[in-house]
């Protein structure tokens, strides 16, 4: 039997947290058997590509696949045992993950009730320093539907969490959609490349997929918490691919800006955090890749990003304030959008409604009008018969 669906993950110094990670897999509410894992090692140092051949060799559905040399982020790891996948559906784990129990159960039976869908998603839990945080898509409990991703601001909210999701696969090649390589970020390049291009999208949002380790400590530290020149250069080059994915698919402008002001927020916090010299502060406001964002076509319309990027140049990294300024405006742009767009769908159905009764009128016309021509015919042959002429003659 051909498996269902194909579980990628890519690895790279996870011996402490692997086996856990695909023990959730093993451990899944769906037949083992229909799954395809595919462990991609990044050319680990430790035993993480030790671990992925054992599992290979006990389960006849895993492969373990060893890069010739490092590439630096998950992107890459992720295309690879994606051009391998046998299966109609796809997910993504990264190696230090685990997903709840049914989670590829709920997932797979929702995707495949429909073939109009081409990506059903729900939420996921961040544990961080023995703490949990519930990550869910939106709020309330009812399912939510997408068919118009390109004017659906609710997108802007939503984590780009690549696991929380499962993919059609022929949806993803035929779109021609994959990882940037060699960056961070490049899990928002693809989450923004497969919303767009998508068909419809269903929300499941009182699901949770999977549970998320942050690991900020330690040498084995996520990339997140590895705060160097690299890793924020690796953010603009990602945030200049959004930039391209916007145009590429013509994206509601305001839409567009509120994603992108969500993820500067992000870049600011990470820029305040400390861990960057001044010097790397100075080379990352004066490398080309920066100069190359802010000159993007984008904010010659989104001019008022520029404010902020004008702060940067200026060693003022500081501009939350500012960001929320930005933020509140474009949402009162956006409020004031769906306004008049509620009340133009209004009058599109109130004037539906009377063109409903206008063709109602029209025919009870011609049906008067038809009657007429055939009453008047009726009396003309009754005025031409050889009996009404007679009856006028004796009158």
């Amino acid at each position: 039997m051909s498996n269902k669906v194909s579980v990628i993950l890519p690895v790279y110094n996870v011996e402490n947290y692997i086996k856990k990670s695909l023990d959730s897999i093993i451990n899944q509410t769906f037949n083992l058997n229909d799954i395809e894992v595919i462990m991609v090692d990044d050319c680990s140092t430790d035993n993480s590509g030790e671990i992925i051949d054992e599992y290979a060799s006990k389960y006849d559905n895993f492969r373990a696949i060893h890069l010739d040399e490092n590439s630096g982020a998950a992107g890459k790891p992720r295309n690879v045992g994606l051009n391998i996948a046998s299966s109609d559906f796809v997910m993504f784990l990264d190696s230090d993950d685990c997903f709840v129990e049914n989670a590829l159960e709920i997932l797979l039976n929702k995707i495949r009730q429909d073939d109009e869908l081409d990506i059903v998603l729900g939420g996921y839990v961040n544990i961080y320093d023995k703490k949990q945080e519930i990550i869910l898509p939106f709020k309330g409990n009812e399912d939510k539907y997408f068919v118009n991703t390109l004017n659906e601001f609710d997108l802007a909210k939503m984590n780009p969490a690549i696991s929380s999701k499962i993919f059609r696969k022929d949806f993803l090649i035929r779109n021609n959609i994959i990882f940037p390589e060699g960056i961070p970020g490049q899990d928002l390049v693809f989450f923004l490349n497969s919303f767009f291009n998508s068909s419809k999208i269903l929300s499941l949002n009182d699901f949770i997929v999977y549970k998320r380790i942050l690991r900020s400590k330690g040498s084995d530290k996520s990339i997140s918490f590895n705060l160097n020149y690299n890793y924020i250069i690796g953010l603009i080059k990602a945030y200049t691919l959004t930039l391209n994915i916007f145009k590429e698919n013509n994206v509601n402008m305001n839409l567009a800006k509120l994603i992108l002001i969500n993820h500067l927020r992000f870049l600011t916090n990470q820029l305040l955090k400390n861990q960057l010299t001044k010097d790397e502060l100075s080379r990352i406001c004066n490398s080309e890749e920066f100069h190359n964002f802010i000159n993007n076509d984008f904010f010659k319309v989104a001019a008022e990003f520029r404010l902020i990027f004008d702060n940067m140049k200026k060693d003022t990294f500081d501009n939350i304030s500012l960001i929320n300024y930005i933020e509140d405006n474009i949402e009162k742009e956006v409020h004031q959008y769906e306004t008049i767009k509620l009340l133009y769908d209004d009058l599109k159905k109130e004037n539906k409604k009377l063109l409903s009764l206008l063709y109602v009128k029209e025919a009870n016309n011609i049906y008067l009008k038809n009657k007429n021509k055939k009453l008047y015919l009726e009396i003309k042959e009754v005025h031409n018969s050889k009996l009404w002429k007679l009856m006028n003659c004796l009158k």
